[in-house]
């Protein structure tokens, strides 16, 4: 299935999803005509809080020595990222754990919360696959890892994601954590498996479950 999404100007302008599997009130053939939307799936839902690479609450910490630190993230358009009408992350070849994503946000109220973060399966295959050479011999590349660093009421908690949990598209859960009212963020650390992974910064959402 592709669709252009032309005079909209949503960036990238088309999307492309193969390998679909056909489920109850799918339609099986092609159908024109003008339809209503139901706008409601365009809102978020209450309880649910998300933020986008591109928000307000999103910045960089490098470290600025460029000895230290000679990758820096980057911004890419691609379909499979999230958001609307711009749809793409940050990527940045791994480090040594001194360079971070945030996320910052505000939580109106105390309680559990599922943390989700959202992965782009396509964009790390493809890395995992890409070609890498030192002096003319292909480097054997490692499974790739991110990982995620946040506080909660028990205290600081590090989190990382495998391939095998990178291999699925969308919104990958964290966990359930109590967290306090007020100020809270999720980092995503540069340090990956080595230094030929590329790390991936995309959303994040809290999910209030009670």
């Amino acid at each position: 299935l592709e669709i252009q999404t032309n005079l909209s100007q949503n960036i990238p302008s088309s999307y492309l999803w193969r390998d679909i599997k056909l489920e109850e009130g799918m339609l099986m053939n092609p159908y024109a005509g003008v339809f209503d939307a139901d706008t409601t799936l365009f809102m978020y839902k209450k309880g649910e809080y998300v933020f986008d690479d591109r928000d307000s609450g999103f910045y960089l910490l490098e470290d600025k020595k460029f000895f230290r630190n000679i990758s820096h993230w980057k911004y890419s358009d691609w379909a499979g990222g999230y958001g609307e009408p711009v749809a793409g992350f940050l990527e940045k070849k791994g480090g040594i754990g001194n360079s971070y994503a945030v996320w910052e946000t505000t939580l109106p109220e105390e309680g559990e919360y599922e943390l989700f973060v959202y992965n782009n399966a396509n964009a790390v295959e493809n890395e995992m696959y890409s070609m890498n050479a030192v002096d003319g011999q292909v480097v054997v590349k490692k499974e790739p890892v991110q990982t995620y660093i946040f506080t909660c009421k028990e205290g600081e908690k590090i989190v990382s994601l495998t391939y095998t949990e990178m291999k699925q598209p969308g919104w990958i859960s964290l966990g359930k954590y109590d967290f306090r009212i007020g100020m809270t963020q999720i980092k995503l650390s540069d340090k990956g498996s080595d230094s030929y992974q590329k790390v991936f910064a995309d959303a994040v959402k809290w999910v209030k479950v009670k």
